[in-house]
Protein backbone atom coordinates (compact mmCIF):
# COMPACT_ATOMS: atom_id res chain seq x y z
CA UNK A 1 0.00 0.00 0.00
CA UNK A 2 3.15 2.37 0.30
CA UNK A 3 2.50 4.01 3.35
CA UNK A 4 2.13 7.89 3.85
CA UNK A 5 4.40 8.95 6.43
CA UNK A 6 1.29 10.55 8.18
CA UNK A 7 -0.07 6.72 7.78
CA UNK A 8 3.31 5.33 9.64
CA UNK A 9 2.43 7.90 12.33
CA UNK A 10 -1.29 7.26 12.27
CA UNK A 11 -0.25 3.62 13.08
CA UNK A 12 1.91 4.28 15.78
CA UNK A 13 -0.80 6.07 17.72
CA UNK A 14 -3.16 3.19 17.00
CA UNK A 15 -0.88 0.82 18.40
CA UNK A 16 -0.52 2.39 21.10
CA UNK A 17 -3.99 2.97 22.09
CA UNK A 18 -4.67 -0.87 21.68
CA UNK A 19 -1.99 -2.10 23.95
CA UNK A 20 -2.46 0.89 26.21
CA UNK A 21 1.01 2.44 25.74
CA UNK A 22 1.44 6.55 25.73
CA UNK A 23 2.25 7.45 22.18
CA UNK A 24 4.95 10.19 20.92
CA UNK A 25 3.64 13.64 19.72
CA UNK A 26 4.85 13.73 15.88
CA UNK A 27 8.62 15.33 16.25
CA UNK A 28 9.66 12.79 18.45
CA UNK A 29 7.96 10.32 16.46
CA UNK A 30 9.69 11.10 12.90
CA UNK A 31 13.01 11.38 15.36
CA UNK A 32 13.21 7.64 17.04
CA UNK A 33 11.85 6.77 13.60
CA UNK A 34 14.49 8.18 11.77
CA UNK A 35 16.96 6.60 14.46
CA UNK A 36 15.91 3.45 14.32
CA UNK A 37 15.66 3.16 10.10
CA UNK A 38 19.07 4.25 10.25
CA UNK A 39 20.33 1.46 12.87
CA UNK A 40 18.18 -0.95 10.60
CA UNK A 41 19.77 -0.39 7.10
CA UNK A 42 23.23 -0.64 8.78
CA UNK A 43 22.38 -3.82 10.76
CA UNK A 44 21.00 -5.33 7.06
CA UNK A 45 24.30 -3.93 5.55
CA UNK A 46 26.52 -5.75 7.93
CA UNK A 47 24.48 -8.90 7.24
CA UNK A 48 24.21 -8.84 3.60
CA UNK A 49 27.06 -10.88 2.87
CA UNK A 50 26.18 -13.34 4.86
CA UNK A 51 22.32 -13.38 3.58
CA UNK A 52 20.93 -12.37 0.30
CA UNK A 53 17.38 -11.70 2.15
CA UNK A 54 18.85 -8.62 4.00
CA UNK A 55 19.53 -6.90 0.74
CA UNK A 56 16.22 -7.55 -0.38
CA UNK A 57 14.58 -6.27 2.47
CA UNK A 58 17.12 -2.51 1.44
CA UNK A 59 16.61 -2.86 -2.59
CA UNK A 60 14.82 0.61 -2.08
CA UNK A 61 18.38 2.28 -1.75
CA UNK A 62 20.10 0.48 -4.10
CA UNK A 63 22.41 2.80 -6.86
CA UNK A 64 24.36 1.93 -9.56
CA UNK A 65 27.28 3.88 -10.46
CA UNK A 66 30.30 4.14 -13.25
CA UNK A 67 33.70 5.49 -13.31
CA UNK A 68 35.17 5.67 -16.72
CA UNK A 69 39.11 5.41 -17.34
CA UNK A 70 39.68 5.31 -13.45
CA UNK A 71 41.75 2.86 -10.45
CA UNK A 72 40.44 4.80 -8.06
CA UNK A 73 36.85 5.75 -6.33
CA UNK A 74 36.54 8.40 -3.90
CA UNK A 75 33.45 8.91 -1.58
CA UNK A 76 31.30 10.88 -1.79
CA UNK A 77 32.05 12.71 -4.92
CA UNK A 78 31.74 9.83 -6.86
CA UNK A 79 28.88 8.20 -5.51
CA UNK A 80 26.79 10.69 -3.53
CA UNK A 81 24.50 9.74 -0.28
CA UNK A 82 27.27 6.93 -0.08
CA UNK A 83 26.42 4.56 2.53
CA UNK A 84 27.55 0.88 2.02
CA UNK A 85 29.43 -0.65 -1.22
CA UNK A 86 27.49 -3.70 -1.97
CA UNK A 87 29.42 -4.78 -5.15
CA UNK A 88 32.29 -3.17 -7.33
CA UNK A 89 33.31 -4.17 -10.60
CA UNK A 90 36.09 -3.61 -13.49
CA UNK A 91 36.03 -3.60 -17.14
CA UNK A 92 39.08 -4.16 -18.74
CA UNK A 93 40.76 -5.24 -22.17
CA UNK A 94 41.76 -8.32 -22.76
CA UNK A 95 43.82 -9.35 -26.04
CA UNK A 96 44.16 -13.44 -26.91
CA UNK A 97 45.59 -13.29 -30.54
CA UNK A 98 43.56 -11.66 -33.06
CA UNK A 99 40.38 -11.74 -30.90
CA UNK A 100 40.14 -8.88 -28.11
CA UNK A 101 36.83 -8.64 -25.37
CA UNK A 102 35.94 -6.55 -22.50
CA UNK A 103 35.41 -8.37 -19.65
CA UNK A 104 33.94 -7.65 -16.29
CA UNK A 105 35.47 -8.74 -13.06
CA UNK A 106 34.84 -8.48 -9.24
CA UNK A 107 37.37 -5.95 -7.27
CA UNK A 108 37.97 -8.08 -4.40
CA UNK A 109 39.36 -6.35 -1.25
CA UNK A 110 42.50 -6.58 -1.03
CA UNK A 111 44.44 -9.09 1.86
CA UNK A 112 45.90 -6.89 4.96
CA UNK A 113 49.47 -8.43 4.96
CA UNK A 114 49.53 -7.79 1.42
CA UNK A 115 48.09 -3.70 1.58
CA UNK A 116 51.96 -2.17 2.10
CA UNK A 117 53.22 -4.39 -0.71
CA UNK A 118 50.45 -3.65 -2.94
CA UNK A 119 50.67 0.33 -1.98
CA UNK A 120 54.28 0.61 -2.18
CA UNK A 121 56.04 -2.45 -4.93
CA UNK A 122 55.72 -1.18 -8.20
CA UNK A 123 56.10 -4.66 -9.29
CA UNK A 124 53.43 -6.02 -7.02
CA UNK A 125 50.06 -4.37 -8.42
CA UNK A 126 47.69 -6.74 -8.87
CA UNK A 127 46.20 -8.36 -12.64
CA UNK A 128 43.24 -7.15 -14.32
CA UNK A 129 41.57 -10.14 -14.10
CA UNK A 130 41.89 -10.54 -10.35
CA UNK A 131 41.81 -6.96 -9.49
CA UNK A 132 41.64 -5.99 -5.53
CA UNK A 133 41.23 -2.41 -3.76
CA UNK A 134 42.82 -0.95 -0.91
CA UNK A 135 40.80 1.49 1.45
CA UNK A 136 41.93 4.46 2.31
CA UNK A 137 40.94 8.05 3.52
CA UNK A 138 42.27 11.67 2.78
CA UNK A 139 40.65 15.03 3.80
CA UNK A 140 37.25 13.27 4.98
CA UNK A 141 36.84 11.25 2.25
CA UNK A 142 37.15 7.47 1.22
CA UNK A 143 39.28 6.16 -2.00
CA UNK A 144 38.74 3.07 -2.77
CA UNK A 145 41.97 2.56 -4.85
CA UNK A 146 41.99 -0.40 -7.21
CA UNK A 147 45.23 -2.65 -7.97
CA UNK A 148 45.51 -3.66 -11.75
CA UNK A 149 47.56 -4.22 -14.27
CA UNK A 150 46.34 -1.78 -16.23
CA UNK A 151 43.91 1.82 -15.25
CA UNK A 152 40.28 -0.08 -15.79
CA UNK A 153 37.95 1.30 -18.62
CA UNK A 154 35.35 1.27 -16.28
CA UNK A 155 34.37 1.13 -12.42
CA UNK A 156 31.36 -0.11 -11.48
CA UNK A 157 28.74 -1.31 -8.86
CA UNK A 158 25.99 -1.05 -6.85
CA UNK A 159 26.27 0.52 -3.43
CA UNK A 160 23.26 1.60 -0.47
CA UNK A 161 22.87 4.82 -0.21
CA UNK A 162 21.50 6.71 2.92
CA UNK A 163 17.82 6.43 3.59
CA UNK A 164 15.56 9.45 3.73
CA UNK A 165 14.50 10.91 7.01
CA UNK A 166 10.78 10.42 7.96
CA UNK A 167 9.11 13.78 8.69
CA UNK A 168 5.26 13.25 9.34
CA UNK A 169 4.97 16.64 10.92
CA UNK A 170 5.97 18.67 7.71
CA UNK A 171 6.01 16.77 5.12
CA UNK A 172 2.65 13.96 5.72
CA UNK A 173 2.09 13.14 1.96
CA UNK A 174 6.01 11.64 2.09
CA UNK A 175 5.93 8.25 1.04
CA UNK A 176 8.32 5.62 3.44
CA UNK A 177 10.99 4.15 0.49
CA UNK A 178 11.09 0.70 1.62
CA UNK A 179 8.50 -2.54 1.76
CA UNK A 180 5.58 -2.00 3.88
CA UNK A 181 6.26 -4.51 6.30
CA UNK A 182 9.57 -2.81 6.85
CA UNK A 183 7.78 0.47 7.67
CA UNK A 184 5.93 -1.26 9.69
CA UNK A 185 8.28 -3.28 11.95
CA UNK A 186 10.26 -0.17 12.22
CA UNK A 187 6.46 1.31 13.40
CA UNK A 188 5.97 -1.46 16.18
CA UNK A 189 9.94 -1.15 17.36
CA UNK A 190 9.34 2.37 18.00
CA UNK A 191 6.22 1.63 19.51
CA UNK A 192 7.41 -0.85 22.10
CA UNK A 193 10.34 0.32 22.38
CA UNK A 194 12.22 -2.49 21.03
CA UNK A 195 15.01 -3.02 18.17
CA UNK A 196 13.58 -3.88 14.54
CA UNK A 197 12.48 -7.41 14.44
CA UNK A 198 11.58 -8.87 11.34
CA UNK A 199 9.86 -11.96 11.56
CA UNK A 200 6.90 -14.17 10.37
CA UNK A 201 6.45 -11.59 8.60
CA UNK A 202 3.59 -12.46 6.04
CA UNK A 203 1.53 -13.08 9.46
CA UNK A 204 2.59 -9.89 11.19
CA UNK A 205 2.42 -7.54 7.92
CA UNK A 206 -1.16 -9.20 7.63
CA UNK A 207 -2.58 -8.52 11.35
CA UNK A 208 -0.88 -4.60 11.11
CA UNK A 209 -2.38 -3.93 7.36
CA UNK A 210 -5.67 -4.69 9.37
CA UNK A 211 -5.29 -2.29 11.86
CA UNK A 212 -4.05 0.31 10.01
CA UNK A 213 -7.14 0.15 7.59
CA UNK A 214 -9.30 -0.05 10.54
CA UNK A 215 -8.04 2.85 11.39
CA UNK A 216 -8.96 4.98 8.64
CA UNK A 217 -12.95 3.50 8.46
Amino acid sequence: MAYTFIQLYQLHRTLADKSGSPYFPEEQFDEIFNVKYDDFVTDECKKSEQNQEHTVRIHGLYKTFTKANANTLIIPDDVPAYRYLLRFNSKYRKVCGSKITYPVVTIRKAPNNNVDVMQNDPFNKGIDADPTYVLTEAGGKKIYQVMSETVPLELGGTYVRFPAKMDSENTPAGVFELDDYVAEAIVKAVTFRTDVIIENMPRAAAELREQAESQQQ
